[in-house]
Protein backbone atom coordinates (compact mmCIF):
# COMPACT_ATOMS: atom_id res chain seq x y z
CA UNK A 1 0.00 0.00 0.00
CA UNK A 2 1.10 3.54 -0.75
CA UNK A 3 2.24 5.34 2.19
CA UNK A 4 -0.22 8.39 3.50
CA UNK A 5 2.80 10.82 4.00
CA UNK A 6 4.07 10.13 0.20
CA UNK A 7 0.95 10.80 -1.23
CA UNK A 8 0.50 13.68 0.34
CA UNK A 9 3.44 14.67 -0.59
CA UNK A 10 3.59 14.07 -3.73
CA UNK A 11 -0.11 16.22 -4.13
CA UNK A 12 1.34 19.07 -1.88
CA UNK A 13 4.28 19.11 -4.35
CA UNK A 14 1.89 19.67 -7.61
CA UNK A 15 -0.63 21.62 -6.20
CA UNK A 16 0.10 24.85 -7.18
CA UNK A 17 -2.07 26.85 -9.51
CA UNK A 18 -3.36 23.78 -11.72
CA UNK A 19 -4.28 22.11 -8.84
CA UNK A 20 -6.25 24.92 -7.34
CA UNK A 21 -8.43 25.47 -10.62
CA UNK A 22 -9.73 21.81 -10.03
CA UNK A 23 -9.72 21.06 -6.39
CA UNK A 24 -10.86 22.61 -3.69
CA UNK A 25 -9.25 22.20 -0.21
CA UNK A 26 -12.38 19.89 0.82
CA UNK A 27 -11.63 17.55 -2.14
CA UNK A 28 -8.09 17.02 -1.27
CA UNK A 29 -8.88 16.18 2.07
CA UNK A 30 -11.63 13.67 1.27
CA UNK A 31 -9.30 12.07 -1.27
CA UNK A 32 -6.39 11.77 1.40
CA UNK A 33 -9.02 10.51 3.57
CA UNK A 34 -10.83 8.45 1.42
CA UNK A 35 -8.39 5.49 2.47
CA UNK A 36 -9.89 5.37 6.35
CA UNK A 37 -13.55 4.67 4.74
CA UNK A 38 -13.60 2.80 1.53
CA UNK A 39 -12.50 -1.12 1.12
CA UNK A 40 -11.18 -0.52 -2.37
CA UNK A 41 -8.51 2.14 -0.38
CA UNK A 42 -5.51 -0.01 -1.31
CA UNK A 43 -6.01 0.34 -5.16
CA UNK A 44 -7.62 3.91 -5.06
CA UNK A 45 -4.37 5.59 -3.10
CA UNK A 46 -1.99 2.93 -5.53
CA UNK A 47 -3.98 4.55 -8.43
CA UNK A 48 -3.76 8.01 -7.84
CA UNK A 49 -0.03 7.87 -6.90
CA UNK A 50 0.57 6.65 -10.12
CA UNK A 51 -1.03 8.96 -11.47
CA UNK A 52 0.80 12.01 -9.85
CA UNK A 53 4.13 10.55 -10.33
CA UNK A 54 6.33 12.31 -12.68
CA UNK A 55 4.07 14.69 -13.62
CA UNK A 56 6.03 17.70 -14.33
CA UNK A 57 4.46 19.72 -17.55
CA UNK A 58 1.11 21.73 -16.67
CA UNK A 59 -1.19 19.95 -19.18
CA UNK A 60 0.11 16.50 -17.34
CA UNK A 61 -1.24 17.91 -14.31
CA UNK A 62 -4.32 18.90 -15.52
CA UNK A 63 -5.23 15.56 -16.82
CA UNK A 64 -4.05 14.00 -13.71
CA UNK A 65 -6.58 15.86 -12.12
CA UNK A 66 -9.30 14.91 -14.11
CA UNK A 67 -8.29 11.51 -13.92
CA UNK A 68 -8.04 11.51 -10.53
CA UNK A 69 -11.75 13.23 -10.22
CA UNK A 70 -13.71 11.25 -12.97
CA UNK A 71 -11.81 7.72 -10.99
CA UNK A 72 -13.54 9.40 -7.66
CA UNK A 73 -17.00 9.56 -8.99
CA UNK A 74 -16.63 5.94 -10.91
CA UNK A 75 -16.07 4.70 -7.54
CA UNK A 76 -18.23 6.09 -5.78
CA UNK A 77 -21.18 5.07 -8.10
CA UNK A 78 -19.90 1.72 -8.27
CA UNK A 79 -20.07 1.36 -4.16
CA UNK A 80 -23.98 3.00 -4.32
CA UNK A 81 -25.07 -0.49 -6.28
CA UNK A 82 -25.19 -3.13 -4.31
CA UNK A 83 -25.10 -5.56 -8.06
CA UNK A 84 -21.38 -3.94 -8.58
CA UNK A 85 -19.93 -3.21 -5.21
CA UNK A 86 -19.17 -6.98 -5.39
CA UNK A 87 -17.51 -7.02 -8.83
CA UNK A 88 -15.47 -3.72 -7.88
CA UNK A 89 -14.60 -5.78 -4.77
CA UNK A 90 -12.95 -8.56 -7.18
CA UNK A 91 -11.48 -6.12 -9.32
CA UNK A 92 -9.78 -4.54 -6.37
CA UNK A 93 -8.18 -8.44 -5.45
CA UNK A 94 -6.85 -8.72 -9.21
CA UNK A 95 -5.18 -4.86 -9.02
CA UNK A 96 -3.31 -5.97 -6.12
CA UNK A 97 -1.91 -8.92 -6.88
CA UNK A 98 -0.98 -7.63 -10.11
CA UNK A 99 2.36 -5.81 -8.10
CA UNK A 100 4.18 -4.52 -10.90
CA UNK A 101 2.17 -5.51 -14.36
CA UNK A 102 1.20 -1.60 -15.25
CA UNK A 103 -0.62 -2.81 -18.00
CA UNK A 104 -2.72 -5.46 -16.27
CA UNK A 105 -3.36 -2.73 -13.77
CA UNK A 106 -4.03 -0.09 -16.26
CA UNK A 107 -6.84 -2.57 -17.95
CA UNK A 108 -8.58 -3.00 -14.64
CA UNK A 109 -8.29 0.72 -14.10
CA UNK A 110 -10.02 1.08 -17.07
CA UNK A 111 -12.85 -1.60 -16.77
CA UNK A 112 -13.89 0.29 -13.23
CA UNK A 113 -13.98 3.57 -14.97
CA UNK A 114 -15.89 2.31 -18.12
CA UNK A 115 -18.22 0.68 -15.46
CA UNK A 116 -18.79 4.02 -13.62
CA UNK A 117 -19.33 5.81 -17.00
CA UNK A 118 -21.72 3.48 -17.62
CA UNK A 119 -23.56 2.94 -14.86
CA UNK A 120 -24.62 6.55 -14.74
CA UNK A 121 -27.18 6.11 -17.90
CA UNK A 122 -28.01 2.47 -17.42
CA UNK A 123 -28.46 2.36 -14.17
CA UNK A 124 -30.12 -1.11 -13.35
CA UNK A 125 -28.86 -2.82 -16.63
CA UNK A 126 -25.26 -3.05 -16.10
CA UNK A 127 -24.31 -6.37 -15.76
CA UNK A 128 -20.51 -8.13 -15.28
CA UNK A 129 -19.89 -11.04 -17.68
CA UNK A 130 -18.21 -13.72 -15.18
CA UNK A 131 -14.99 -14.50 -16.95
CA UNK A 132 -14.29 -18.54 -18.14
CA UNK A 133 -11.50 -19.90 -19.64
CA UNK A 134 -12.47 -18.60 -23.49
CA UNK A 135 -12.28 -14.93 -23.58
CA UNK A 136 -15.56 -13.32 -23.08
CA UNK A 137 -16.70 -10.10 -22.71
CA UNK A 138 -16.36 -7.65 -20.12
CA UNK A 139 -20.32 -6.65 -19.69
CA UNK A 140 -23.78 -6.61 -20.86
CA UNK A 141 -26.34 -4.37 -21.08
CA UNK A 142 -30.36 -4.06 -21.89
CA UNK A 143 -31.93 -1.58 -23.61
CA UNK A 144 -35.66 -2.23 -24.10
CA UNK A 145 -35.19 -5.31 -24.74
CA UNK A 146 -32.18 -5.07 -26.83
CA UNK A 147 -29.04 -6.69 -25.44
CA UNK A 148 -25.59 -4.63 -25.68
CA UNK A 149 -22.31 -6.70 -24.92
CA UNK A 150 -19.60 -4.17 -24.14
CA UNK A 151 -16.20 -5.51 -24.16
CA UNK A 152 -13.42 -2.71 -22.84
CA UNK A 153 -9.89 -2.44 -23.91
CA UNK A 154 -7.16 0.04 -21.86
CA UNK A 155 -4.06 -0.01 -24.69
CA UNK A 156 -0.92 0.31 -22.69
CA UNK A 157 2.64 -0.02 -22.91
CA UNK A 158 4.30 -3.68 -22.24
CA UNK A 159 6.59 -4.59 -19.93
CA UNK A 160 9.48 -4.30 -22.27
CA UNK A 161 8.64 -1.05 -23.41
CA UNK A 162 8.41 0.43 -19.86
CA UNK A 163 11.63 -0.52 -18.99
CA UNK A 164 13.39 0.54 -21.72
CA UNK A 165 11.59 3.90 -20.93
CA UNK A 166 12.62 4.03 -17.30
CA UNK A 167 16.03 3.08 -18.68
CA UNK A 168 16.33 5.83 -21.19
CA UNK A 169 14.84 8.66 -18.08
CA UNK A 170 17.20 7.65 -16.21
CA UNK A 171 20.46 8.15 -18.97
CA UNK A 172 18.59 11.35 -19.36
CA UNK A 173 19.29 12.55 -15.71
CA UNK A 174 22.42 11.20 -15.35
CA UNK A 175 23.43 12.98 -18.55
CA UNK A 176 21.77 16.43 -18.00
CA UNK A 177 24.03 16.26 -14.59
CA UNK A 178 27.20 15.47 -15.99
CA UNK A 179 26.47 17.98 -19.12
CA UNK A 180 24.99 20.75 -17.10
CA UNK A 181 27.62 22.90 -17.15
CA UNK A 182 29.80 21.39 -20.02
CA UNK A 183 27.61 21.57 -22.93
CA UNK A 184 24.39 20.63 -24.33
CA UNK A 185 23.38 16.46 -24.21
CA UNK A 186 21.40 15.02 -26.93
CA UNK A 187 19.14 11.47 -26.06
CA UNK A 188 17.05 9.78 -28.19
CA UNK A 189 14.32 7.00 -27.71
CA UNK A 190 12.26 4.26 -30.18
CA UNK A 191 9.45 4.62 -27.82
CA UNK A 192 6.08 6.16 -27.23
CA UNK A 193 3.11 4.92 -25.95
CA UNK A 194 2.66 3.17 -29.12
CA UNK A 195 5.14 1.19 -28.92
CA UNK A 196 8.03 0.55 -31.02
CA UNK A 197 7.68 -1.68 -34.67
CA UNK A 198 10.49 -2.05 -36.80
CA UNK A 199 7.89 -2.26 -39.77
CA UNK A 200 6.90 1.30 -39.48
CA UNK A 201 9.21 4.11 -39.49
CA UNK A 202 7.15 7.22 -37.98
CA UNK A 203 5.03 7.45 -35.01
CA UNK A 204 1.82 8.26 -36.62
CA UNK A 205 2.30 4.47 -38.45
CA UNK A 206 2.98 3.41 -35.07
CA UNK A 207 -0.07 4.18 -33.03
CA UNK A 208 -2.40 3.66 -36.21
CA UNK A 209 -1.02 0.11 -35.90
CA UNK A 210 -1.63 0.01 -32.47
CA UNK A 211 -5.02 1.43 -32.22
CA UNK A 212 -6.35 -0.72 -35.22
CA UNK A 213 -5.04 -3.74 -34.11
CA UNK A 214 -6.79 -3.39 -30.62
CA UNK A 215 -9.29 -6.56 -31.82
CA UNK A 216 -8.13 -8.92 -34.99
CA UNK A 217 -11.32 -10.69 -34.49
CA UNK A 218 -14.66 -9.79 -33.06
CA UNK A 219 -15.19 -13.90 -31.72
CA UNK A 220 -16.17 -12.55 -28.32
CA UNK A 221 -19.09 -10.92 -30.02
CA UNK A 222 -22.26 -12.45 -31.17
CA UNK A 223 -23.30 -11.64 -34.71
CA UNK A 224 -26.80 -11.33 -33.25
CA UNK A 225 -26.29 -8.88 -30.94
CA UNK A 226 -25.28 -4.78 -30.68
CA UNK A 227 -21.40 -4.93 -29.76
CA UNK A 228 -19.14 -2.06 -28.26
CA UNK A 229 -15.49 -1.98 -28.09
CA UNK A 230 -14.79 0.55 -25.60
CA UNK A 231 -11.28 1.98 -25.60
CA UNK A 232 -10.16 3.29 -22.43
CA UNK A 233 -7.38 5.66 -22.67
CA UNK A 234 -7.01 6.87 -19.18
CA UNK A 235 -3.87 5.42 -18.27
CA UNK A 236 -0.30 7.23 -18.04
CA UNK A 237 1.07 5.91 -21.27
CA UNK A 238 -2.06 7.73 -23.08
CA UNK A 239 -1.49 11.70 -22.00
CA UNK A 240 0.57 12.45 -25.16
CA UNK A 241 -3.38 11.89 -27.29
CA UNK A 242 -4.62 14.60 -28.24
CA UNK A 243 -8.21 15.10 -29.94
CA UNK A 244 -7.39 16.71 -32.88
CA UNK A 245 -6.60 12.88 -34.12
CA UNK A 246 -9.87 12.72 -33.89
CA UNK A 247 -10.81 14.83 -36.70
CA UNK A 248 -9.66 12.78 -40.27
CA UNK A 249 -7.97 15.78 -41.19
CA UNK A 250 -5.85 18.56 -39.53
CA UNK A 251 -2.92 21.31 -39.88
CA UNK A 252 -0.31 22.22 -37.64
CA UNK A 253 -0.85 24.98 -35.03
CA UNK A 254 1.05 27.91 -37.24
CA UNK A 255 -0.61 26.18 -40.66
CA UNK A 256 2.89 25.49 -41.85
CA UNK A 257 1.65 21.59 -42.61
CA UNK A 258 -0.83 18.64 -42.63
CA UNK A 259 -1.68 15.89 -40.39
CA UNK A 260 -3.85 13.02 -40.69
CA UNK A 261 -5.81 12.05 -37.72
CA UNK A 262 -4.21 8.45 -36.31
CA UNK A 263 -6.57 8.03 -34.29
CA UNK A 264 -9.45 8.61 -37.07
CA UNK A 265 -7.20 6.45 -39.34
CA UNK A 266 -7.10 3.43 -37.17
CA UNK A 267 -10.81 3.05 -37.87
CA UNK A 268 -11.71 4.28 -40.92
CA UNK A 269 -8.60 4.25 -43.04
CA UNK A 270 -7.75 2.37 -45.84
CA UNK A 271 -4.95 0.52 -47.46
CA UNK A 272 -2.71 2.68 -49.53
CA UNK A 273 -4.60 5.77 -47.71
CA UNK A 274 -1.68 8.85 -47.66
CA UNK A 275 -0.33 9.20 -43.71
CA UNK A 276 0.62 12.71 -43.18
CA UNK A 277 2.94 13.42 -40.07
CA UNK A 278 3.83 17.07 -40.37
CA UNK A 279 3.85 16.74 -44.02
CA UNK A 280 5.32 19.66 -45.99
CA UNK A 281 5.22 18.19 -49.64
CA UNK A 282 9.31 17.58 -49.82
CA UNK A 283 8.44 14.17 -49.78
CA UNK A 284 5.44 11.81 -51.18
CA UNK A 285 3.75 10.99 -48.14
CA UNK A 286 4.06 7.46 -46.30
CA UNK A 287 1.22 5.01 -46.96
CA UNK A 288 -1.29 2.75 -44.64
CA UNK A 289 -0.58 -0.62 -45.67
CA UNK A 290 -3.50 -2.69 -43.81
CA UNK A 291 -7.27 -1.12 -43.48
CA UNK A 292 -8.47 0.34 -40.55
CA UNK A 293 -10.08 -1.69 -37.91
CA UNK A 294 -13.82 -1.00 -39.29
CA UNK A 295 -12.46 -2.02 -43.06
CA UNK A 296 -11.65 -5.66 -41.48
CA UNK A 297 -14.41 -8.36 -42.18
CA UNK A 298 -13.17 -9.96 -39.17
CA UNK A 299 -13.79 -7.26 -37.02
CA UNK A 300 -17.67 -6.79 -38.73
CA UNK A 301 -19.55 -8.04 -35.47
CA UNK A 302 -18.04 -4.44 -33.72
CA UNK A 303 -21.37 -2.37 -34.04
CA UNK A 304 -19.04 0.61 -32.56
CA UNK A 305 -16.29 2.13 -30.18
CA UNK A 306 -16.40 3.97 -27.82
CA UNK A 307 -12.98 6.00 -27.16
CA UNK A 308 -12.92 7.82 -23.90
CA UNK A 309 -10.42 10.27 -22.80
CA UNK A 310 -10.37 11.55 -19.59
CA UNK A 311 -12.10 14.89 -20.96
CA UNK A 312 -13.75 13.89 -23.98
CA UNK A 313 -15.75 10.68 -25.00
CA UNK A 314 -15.85 10.11 -28.78
CA UNK A 315 -18.09 7.56 -30.47
CA UNK A 316 -17.11 5.94 -33.67
CA UNK A 317 -20.04 4.08 -35.35
CA UNK A 318 -18.89 1.13 -37.69
CA UNK A 319 -20.06 1.37 -41.00
CA UNK A 320 -19.87 -1.95 -41.77
CA UNK A 321 -21.46 -3.78 -38.88
CA UNK A 322 -23.70 -6.95 -39.19
CA UNK A 323 -25.81 -5.38 -36.44
CA UNK A 324 -25.93 -1.61 -36.52
CA UNK A 325 -26.93 0.41 -33.25
CA UNK A 326 -30.34 0.90 -32.85
CA UNK A 327 -31.34 4.91 -32.62
CA UNK A 328 -32.71 4.33 -28.80
CA UNK A 329 -29.24 3.00 -28.24
CA UNK A 330 -26.77 5.65 -29.75
CA UNK A 331 -29.42 8.13 -27.90
CA UNK A 332 -28.36 6.64 -24.65
CA UNK A 333 -25.06 6.51 -25.45
CA UNK A 334 -25.10 10.43 -25.90
CA UNK A 335 -25.34 10.66 -22.28
CA UNK A 336 -22.00 9.12 -21.51
CA UNK A 337 -20.00 11.76 -19.42
CA UNK A 338 -18.42 14.20 -21.39
CA UNK A 339 -19.68 13.16 -24.62
CA UNK A 340 -18.57 15.57 -28.27
CA UNK A 341 -20.95 15.34 -31.20
CA UNK A 342 -18.61 17.42 -33.30
CA UNK A 343 -15.61 14.71 -33.09
CA UNK A 344 -17.89 11.75 -32.90
CA UNK A 345 -19.02 9.69 -36.48
CA UNK A 346 -22.88 8.86 -35.53
CA UNK A 347 -25.90 8.81 -37.02
CA UNK A 348 -27.31 11.65 -35.40
CA UNK A 349 -29.43 13.15 -35.90
CA UNK A 350 -31.91 10.84 -37.34
CA UNK A 351 -33.58 13.05 -39.84
CA UNK A 352 -29.96 13.87 -41.66
CA UNK A 353 -28.56 10.34 -41.31
CA UNK A 354 -30.52 8.23 -44.62
CA UNK A 355 -28.98 5.00 -45.63
CA UNK A 356 -25.77 5.66 -46.66
CA UNK A 357 -24.52 9.46 -45.49
CA UNK A 358 -22.00 7.79 -42.65
CA UNK A 359 -20.78 5.84 -45.61
CA UNK A 360 -20.61 8.87 -48.04
CA UNK A 361 -19.25 11.49 -45.27
CA UNK A 362 -16.46 8.84 -43.94
CA UNK A 363 -15.70 8.86 -47.52
CA UNK A 364 -15.47 12.35 -48.28
CA UNK A 365 -13.03 12.88 -45.49
CA UNK A 366 -11.05 9.78 -46.68
CA UNK A 367 -10.67 11.56 -50.04
CA UNK A 368 -9.74 15.04 -47.85
CA UNK A 369 -6.36 12.96 -46.60
CA UNK A 370 -5.67 11.46 -50.64
CA UNK A 371 -6.22 14.89 -52.13
CA UNK A 372 -2.97 16.55 -50.32
CA UNK A 373 -0.05 16.90 -52.68
CA UNK A 374 2.86 18.83 -53.07
CA UNK A 375 0.98 22.18 -54.37
CA UNK A 376 -1.14 22.31 -51.60
CA UNK A 377 2.15 22.75 -49.70
CA UNK A 378 4.43 24.80 -51.48
CA UNK A 379 2.87 27.71 -50.31
CA UNK A 380 4.38 27.34 -47.20
CA UNK A 381 7.91 27.44 -48.01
Amino acid sequence: MIDKTELQNAMEQYQLKAMAEIFDDDFVDKILNFYKKDPISEMYIDGIYNYYKNRYLSTGINKTHNKVLQLNICINELLTKYRLKDWLLSKKKEYLKSEKDNANKNAILGEIFTAGYFARIFVDSLTPIKTSRTQTPDFEIELNKHKIIVEVNTPSMNTKEVEKLEKFHKEVEENFKKNKKSGISINTCCVCAAGYNPKYRTTAENWISKLSNIKSTSEQFSPDDMNLLVVNLFNPDMDVIDCCHFEPIFMSHLGENYYSGNIWQAFYGKENDNILEDYDGCLPPRKMCFDGMFYRKNNCNISAAVIMLPYKTVIFENPNATTPLNYDVLMGLTRLHNFDLNLSRVRIPNSYYLKNTLENTIEQDRQKINSINREDCICFH
